[in-house]
């Protein structure tokens, strides 16, 4: 997959998701995908800061959640 394509994937796979609220469908996705996880979080974070505004800044935060808690639910399953 090449930057340009991973970048707009990983922006609308958030806005899809965020929109609507979808937060355990979301974090599904992100564990199920969380070898590509780390370099989408990058092309986000870019685009939110590239944007600036506080809808973008929301999704930020949702990111920011659904890393933490896809870390937590990975150690889980390999650990547990």
């Amino acid at each position: 997959m090449s930057e340009g394509n991973l970048k707009y994937y990983a922006v609308e796979l958030f806005v899809q998701y965020a929109l609507f609220n979808e937060y355990t469908e979301a974090k599904r996705l992100i564990v199920k995908r969380r070898s590509h996880f780390t370099e989408m979080v990058v092309y986000i974070l870019e685009y939110i800061v590239e944007k600036g505004d506080e809808e973008k800044l929301k999704f930020a935060n949702l990111m920011s959640k659904l890393y933490n808690d896809s870390i937590v639910d990975k150690e889980m399953l390999t650990d547990g």
